[in-house]
């Protein structure tokens, strides 16, 4: 897939307000009544009805109505099944390696790449966002289902995503990934307000706050409302 052909909406993470932000980003590209399929996939089946409470609340901050919004539990079948597909997949925060590991045992992670590459949107937060981009060892997650694999969909070619961004906490860790990094790489770090809108070959800032961006050579912080080619 080409760069310019990816729709991807990525957000930091945080509560529902928070969410919300990147939720409506992701609304305002769509249909009025389009579906959307939210996968829990990087929480527990335990834990994923108060999870569906918790991203309908988002949902609802950010204007969508209920009905849109269809939490997918069983992605095997979803994905090789006759379901027509939505207009976008959110996939939500937990943990990386959970995720990603879910991803690849029901073959979603395929069936993603080739969603997002015929046109359709995919909006991660938090966990959901970083296995967009490239690499996913820098996840402060533990690796809890024991992936040895630590590639993530690809989307987007030499970036790894940074969540929960606090440049008091981070900025050292963030100097310290770029050291063992090729020389390719560069590091997307959002805020739980910053939200990045990637369409066309553009990245725009499109939350409430920037959006550092870092590689071997220069940083940036993409003020909201800035857009950049990545």
């Amino acid at each position: 897939m080409s760069r310019t052909s990816a729709r991807l909406v990525l957000m930091g993470g945080g509560d529902p307000e928070e969410i919300a932000l990147g939720l409506a980003v992701l609304r305002a590209r769509l249909a009025v009544d389009a579906q959307v399929w939210f996968w829990p996939q990087a929480s527990y089946p335990d834990f994923y009805s108060s999870y569906e409470q918790f991203i309908q609340q988002a949902w609802s901050l950010a204007g969508g109505a209920a009905a849109q919004l269809q939490m997918i539990t069983d992605i095997r079948s979803a994905v090789l099944g006759q379901q027509a597909p939505p207009a976008a997949v959110y996939l939500g925060g937990g943990n990386t390696f959970l995720l990603m590991d879910g991803l690849r045992r029901n073959q979603a992670d395929c069936w993603l790449r080739d969603f997002n590459a015929g046109g359709g949107w995919l909006a991660g937060n938090s966990a959901g966002a970083i296995i967009l981009a490239d690499d996913l060892r820098h996840a402060a997650d533990r690796n809890v289902v024991g992936v040895t694999d630590f590639s993530g969909l690809g989307l987007l070619l030499h970036w790894r995503v940074w969540c929960h961004y606090r440049p008091e906490d981070h900025d050292h860790d963030l100097h310290t990934l770029l050291a063992h990094a090729d020389d390719q790489t560069t590091i997307m770090a959002l805020a739980d307000e910053a939200v990045a809108l990637i369409q066309d070959g553009q990245l725009l800032s499109a939350g409430r706050q920037p959006i550092l961006c870092i590689n071997h050579t220069e940083s940036c912080s993409l003020a909201v409302g800035q857009t950049m080619r990545y």
